[in-house]
């Protein structure tokens, strides 16, 4: 998401009540409401439910303070390798500016108070943004894991090996 516009409308569409106006949710069969028994419902379901922006852009880096500000917000997550791209390196996630950009998020999210997640490449790294107060971390896909996992049972094989 790239401006606030963009994130207040996210949150809004996810709610029966925004922000003391009324949100776009739409209302849910009569079974998610126990078939009318449910008087707290609509309250219950705003409550718990959680939205959360995708910082990804160099738009939304430009517009991060005026994002965090929306109310209801549940967190953002930074996207550093769609952030590189938008940045003018693609992929190089271990650049300066894009290090600089990442920083920026996490140190105003922290400061106003919302969450903020990342992705993790491996443990040491995990390990360094939990302690620099990062709250959610992706610490990998299972396509990755199951990856590993293959490789290390050919690691000892001794034939040819084409494809890597």
């Amino acid at each position: 998401m790239k401006t606030t516009a963009e994130v207040r409308e996210a949150v809004r569409s996810a709610r029966f009540d925004y922000d003391g106006e009324p949100g776009d949710r739409g209302l849910a069969a009569p079974r998610a409401r126990r078939w009318g028994l449910a008087p707290d419902y609509v309250a219950t379901e705003d409550a718990e439910t959680l939205v959360g922006a995708t910082i990804e852009t160099a738009g939304s880096i430009g517009n991060i303070d005026a994002i965090l500000d929306v109310p209801d917000l549940g967190f953002v997550f930074i996207g550093p390798f769609d952030l590189s791209v938008s940045l003018g390196h693609p992929g190089e996630v271990d650049h300066p500016e894009v290090q600089e950009a990442v920083e920026t998020v996490r140190s105003r999210a922290v400061e106003a108070g919302v969450p903020v997640g990342s992705l993790g490449f491996g443990m040491d790294d995990v390990n360094e943004k939990a302690t620099n107060g990062y709250d959610i971390l992706h610490l990998g896909s299972t396509t990755g894991a199951l990856k590993g996992v293959i490789e290390g049972w050919t690691d000892d094989f001794e034939g040819e090996r084409p494809y890597r």
